[in-house]
């Protein structure tokens, strides 16, 4: 809890800054001598004030924020904001606030490690609320540095500097100064306020070193769409040579190669695709990348004599490793209204951002944001959707989580999963697939059977819904169903929903609208870029149907 606000005026003056060190030039050229360290010291600017009118008889109202100068970002918090004294007793920590102060003159200072304080003599008047704001600058030293070669890169704090005079934010530093061809050097600094620290660096030529070769990928399937159907082969190189890359098939010979004619820079790499000389996919089996590698020639040589690095990683092609793209809306991977049972390859992504609005264009669009991920077996999917009010009427959020399992081990035409979900909806009307205005938890066991690329599912399941002031729970069972076509870079599907029971109705009774969709999804191959869209109908004995209009755009990973 802060203390309480000083009642009077103390006399204590405020303490000062020291002054600025004077630079010793013992260690860089001349160069650095004639750039010299401002001689007046360093101070924050005046904090800004701003007055609003209160109610308070005999009483006036504070607020105090603080904000670092150099980025902008406000200090705040138990720990991280600054610190404030009133009359050299310390109150608290920004953002500070106090309605009930008494009127009169009151010193104030705000500070924090690594920043200049800043302070100011205020009177405070009743009934008045004095808002201010402190912009505190960052206290800083300098860094001096020669470097050799003199085009080598300086790093403080992974960002590149020139070398020179830098100015840096006073506390400890890691400065790394690496050039192709050279051993990098590694240093850890401890800039002070207003000194100058020197420091000259000498590169050693680095000895030819190739590290292990890497795959993005232990096996995939070349026939998946986007980045699914490839892998990435990438190694680091210490310093100049040449280089080989071979991919061997089953037998050993080579389907596919490439050169590295000259290595300028450390990371090397290439991608490899899983196709032959014809372009179509190499067939299921164990490959071996194998790279050779050379250290340039010595100056006036015709060529390298020494022996060349060897390094092996093997790869797998698995056409059983199929990723189809999947609308994840409503956190349901597969279809709108119907949860795909089919597990995906561990670490299969989807991103998707939707748009979707009523056919008649009367109301802005409502905005989504899926996505799913596969853990093998089990798969997690997110939603998030925000809707605009319609006749002026308030904006409305929603947001699922599902978890599935599949229960069936694939390959097979057969496929089954447990399904879990549970959503919330602000709105009255939930725009998102299987939302209820409140919250709403579903069991649901999804099952499916592959015909080539033609697909037919049933998901049968309960959900127990909460209204949002939590004075009901309704449990309703309903049934899923959908149809689709998929292959690696499409998905074309129907899929609805009805739920029968609920409350004041008999189990079999349905529980009106049902709900369908009519969707596709395109993967723009050879990226990873997917896109969409869709026709949303709501049906109900006796009325219209709702129709809504959806777009997509995501990306499969």
């Amino acid at each position: 809890m802060a203390a309480p606000f000083p009642s009077a005026l103390a006399t204590r003056p405020g303490r000062k800054a020291p002054a600025s060190a004077a630079p010793a030039a013992i260690l860089v050229a001349a160069a650095f001598l004639a750039l010299a360290l401002p001689a007046a010291a360093a101070e924050s600017p005046r904090p800004s004030v701003e007055t609003e009118a209160t109610a308070a008889e005999g009483l006036a109202g504070l607020s105090v924020r603080a904000f670092a100068s150099d980025t902008g970002e406000e200090l705040k918090g138990a720990f991280g904001g600054a610190e404030l004294s009133v009359n050299g007793a310390v109150v608290g920590r920004t953002p500070y606030s106090d309605a009930r102060i008494p009127p009169g003159t009151y010193l104030l200072r705000v500070e924090a490690e690594g920043y200049y304080p800043s302070e100011i003599l205020l009177g405070l008047a009743e009934k008045t609320l004095y808002k201010l704001v402190f912009h505190l600058a960052r206290m800083t030293g300098y860094l001096a540095v020669e470097v050799s070669p003199p085009d080598a890169e300086i790093l403080v704090d992974g960002k590149s500097r020139r070398p020179g005079l830098i100015e840096l934010p006073t506390g400890g530093r890691r400065l790394v100064v690496r050039r192709f061809g050279y051993a990098e050097r590694e240093y850890a600094l401890s800039i002070e306020d207003r000194a100058t620290s020197f420091l000259r660096v000498e590169l050693e030529k680095a000895p030819f070193a190739v590290s292990e070769l890497r795959s993005s990928r232990a096996a995939f399937n070349p026939r998946n769409a986007g980045l699914l159907g490839r892998c990435a082969l990438d190694f680091e190189v210490s310093s100049y040579g040449s280089g080989r890359l071979s991919i061997l098939g089953p037998s050993g010979d080579a389907v596919a190669a490439a050169a590295f004619p000259s290595f300028e820079t450390w990371r090397q790499g290439f991608v490899w695709r899983g196709r032959g000389a014809d372009g179509l996919p190499l067939p299921d089996g164990a490959y071996l990348a194998r790279l050779e590698a050379w250290p340039a020639a010595p100056e006036g040589a015709a060529g390298s004599a020494a022996p060349p690095l060897v390094r092996e990683v093997a790869i797998g092609l698995d056409s059983r490793i199929v990723v189809e793209p999947r609308a994840v809306q409503a956190a349901s991977a597969g279809l709108l209204y119907f949860p795909d049972p089919r597990a995906l390859p561990a670490g299969s992504l989807a991103l998707e951002l939707s748009a979707s609005g009523g056919a008649d264009f009367r109301t802005p669009p409502a905005f989504g944001l899926g996505a799913s991920y596969s853990l093998g077996r089990a798969g997690l999917a997110l939603a998030l959707t925000a809707e605009p009010g319609e006749s002026g009427g308030e904006a409305g959020a929603e947001a699922a989580l599902s978890l599935s399992f599949a229960l069936v081990r694939e390959p097979g035409p057969f496929a089954a999963a447990l399904h879990l979900r549970g959503s919330w909806s602000s709105a009255v009307a939930p725009i998102m697939a299987g939302a209820y205005p409140g919250g709403l938890a579903e069991l649901a066991l999804p099952a499916a059977l592959s015909l080539g690329a033609f697909r037919l599912g049933f998901a049968p399941g309960i959900s127990a819904a909460i209204a949002a002031d939590g004075s009901e729970a309704a449990p309703r069972p309903f049934l899923r169903a959908g149809a689709w076509l998929s292959g690696s870079r499409f998905l074309a599907g129907l899929s609805g929903e009805l739920a029968t029971g609920g409350l004041g109705k008999s189990p079999l009774e349905p529980d009106w609208p049902a709900r369908l969709a009519l969707e596709g999804r395109l993967v723009l191959d050879p990226s990873p870029l997917l896109v969409g869209g869709g026709l949303f109908l709501d049906l109900e004995p006796g009325a219209d149907p709702a129709l809504r209009l959806g777009l997509a755009l995501g990306l499969l990973l």
